[in-house]
């Protein structure tokens, strides 16, 4: 054999069509994941700033109830205690997904017709 074939010519312009249709697709889709994955973040910036609101509260409560009791009353210590202990870790942002960049329709198109 000397060259591709227009039969084999014919069917790797197809596939390297089709490649590059389901790459764009991929890349379309990976946008509007990033852009979801965006907005959940801006979600998760405002909930761990409600949290930091409810750790504020939290040890305003406790201190509170700490300088109303004796230093007898153990009930009212760990009442105390169980207010200022516990607090939830923020959430962490979710990374952006991404995808190798998608060469193969480009590295099948390359590839020579003859030797």
């Amino acid at each position: 054999m000397d060259s591709l074939t227009a039969l084999q010519t014919e069917t790797k312009n197809e596939f390297v069509s089709q490649l590059k249709k389901e790459a764009d697709r991929i890349s379309n889709d990976l946008i509007l994941i990033n852009n979801l994955i965006g907005a959940l973040n801006d979600k998760i910036t405002g909930y761990n700033s409600l949290l930091s609101e409810v750790h504020v509260f939290r040890n305003d409560v406790a201190k509170e109830i700490a300088d109303n009791s004796g230093e007898e009353d153990e009930a009212k210590a760990a009442w105390a205690d169980e207010w200022d202990q516990g607090y939830a870790e923020e959430i962490d942002d979710i990374p952006e997904v991404e995808v190798e960049k998608l060469t193969h329709a480009d590295e099948l198109d390359n590839l020579p017709q003859e030797p």
